[in-house]
């Protein structure tokens, strides 16, 4: 049944938000059965759960891009397929919010947050920064990432 229901696999994609390009990479996407137009986007995870913050950008900026693309298609369902774990974390579409037993919902704030950084990665490469001598301060400075 998983296997009629696909839609697609690993599916590249970019999508525009607050002015800036993010890019992604999902694993599948399934029809939910049905249904003519409902999708479940599953991300596959041989390690560990991420965090409640990296399982939100992730799953929600996946949504974002799918629905970008796809905007025929309501992304009813976004799943976490932990390979070390029996059982998937699932989040379905109750309202504005994606939802899971036992857990926080996805925090919708951080698409605006993600944008943010963008503005901020953007506005450090404008104005530059110095660098230091001592690297061993480059642990703790918010430039790291774009330093050599």
């Amino acid at each position: 049944d998983r296997i009629r229901s696909n839609l697609m696999v690993e599916q590249k994609f970019t999508v525009p938000l607050g002015g800036h390009l993010f890019k992604g990479f999902i694993d599948r996407v399934d029809l939910i059965p049905g249904t003519d137009n409902e999708v479940a986007i599953i991300d596959y995870k041989t390690g560990g759960e991420p965090g409640p913050g990296e399982r939100s950008r992730q799953l929600l900026l996946y949504a974002h891009g799918f629905k970008h693309l796809y905007p025929e298609y309501t992304v009813r369902r976004l799943s976490l397929e932990l390979l070390s774990k029996p059982k998937p974390r699932v989040y379905e579409l109750d309202g504005a919010k994606y939802v899971s037993s036992g857990v926080a919902p996805l925090d919708a704030n951080v698409l605006a947050e993600m944008v943010d950084t963008a503005e901020s990665i953007l506005h450090d490469y404008r104005h530059g920064f110095e660098r230091v001598a001592d690297e061993g301060q480059c642990r703790d400075c918010g430039y790291r990432l774009y330093c050599g």
